[in-house]
């Protein structure tokens, strides 16, 4: 496990880990394992916190980065990219013809979201696909959908507002 070790006031050390890589649930969320819910204050649960703060009913806060900033760019410091996607799925029907939907992958979307504390934001979604498993229907695959991040958009609803 790759970490840094880190002097705290007090004298003691504690591990900082570069790394997520401890696996929490099936909805791929994962924490770093010096921050489960029992050390947190309040017993609060770091990925549900993330998700809070992130404002998008239903999809889980997966990864943050900060980007290089652009030297051309009037913010100082480089933009947040926030990896999402939603939880455990559920079942799923096709549309058309309501035969049980196989799960098909998934695949990024990159859109612009609104500043999180003055500072640009790109969203990356890793978008649900699914597959009609009726051979004769017209369906094929399709992607999952939520109200906040429309298709083929550029931007998020709140970006937009």
């Amino acid at each position: 496990m790759s970490g840094k070790s880190v002097r705290l006031a007090d004298g003691n050390d504690q591990a900082r880990h570069d790394q997520r890589d401890h696996d929490r649930s099936t909805n791929g969320c994962t924490v770093h394992p010096s921050c489960e819910p029992s050390d947190l204050r309040h017993g609060a649960d770091p990925c549900a916190v993330a998700d809070q703060l992130l404002g998008l009913d239903g999809l889980h806060l997966l990864a943050l980065h900060r980007l290089d900033p652009d030297p051309d760019a009037e913010h100082p410091r480089g933009p947040l990219r926030l990896t999402v996607q939603t939880g455990p799925h559920e079942v799923v029907a096709c549309r058309t013809c309501g035969v049980l939907a196989a799960d098909h992958g998934r695949r990024e979307h990159r859109l612009a979201d609104a500043p999180c504390f003055g500072t640009p934001v790109q969203l990356i979604w890793r978008k649900r696909r699914w597959r009609c498993r009726e051979p004769r229907c017209p369906t094929g695959v399709w992607s999952e959908e939520h109200p906040a991040l429309p298709a083929r958009a550029k931007l998020t609803t709140r970006a937009v507002d």
